[in-house]
């Protein structure tokens, strides 16, 4: 009796497993396995991680539901609450990733790349739309 009641909660686990999988119920962005190297290059060297067995948050800043890797501005970080979110921005086959964690640094460096980037003006007023909802999130997290 006990041996039927741990294979059915065995495979109802399972089975919930491999649905969540399949339905991406986090709705995050599908990233190309390039992509994701160049984010876990970067990420490892930062968070000083030797593992390369490390899951990763992708969301996009602009519309959470688009989970289609295109050029646009995202967000990512490991998996766990101690991790700090950061910005990147997709521009054609180029990936801009943000070190700055706080506002001020981060304006700044936001400003290099708009003077570096071909981007139209309403591209890059989306994007500064983008940033402060992404650094309101951020303050009301940390100050609530």
């Amino acid at each position: 009796m006990i041996k039927k009641i741990v294979i059915g909660v065995f495979v109802m686990l399972t089975s919930v497993a491999l649905f969540a999988q399949k339905q991406n119920f986090l709705r995050m962005v599908e990233l190309p396995n390039s992509a994701r190297a160049i984010l876990m290059k970067y990420i490892k060297e930062k968070e000083k991680l030797s593992n390369d067995d490390v899951g990763m948050y992708v969301f996009n800043l602009q519309n959470p539901k688009d989970l289609k890797y295109k050029d646009g501005i995202y967000t990512f970080r490991l998996m766990g609450p101690h991790f700090h979110r950061r910005v990147f921005i997709v521009n054609g086959s180029d990936i801009n990733i943000f070190d700055s964690q706080y506002i001020d640094d981060f304006l700044e460096e936001f400003n290099f790349f708009i003077k570096k980037a071909t981007l139209p003006t309403k591209k890059k007023i989306e994007y500064l739309k983008a940033i402060s909802n992404f650094f309101e999130e951020e303050y009301n997290t940390e100050n609530n």
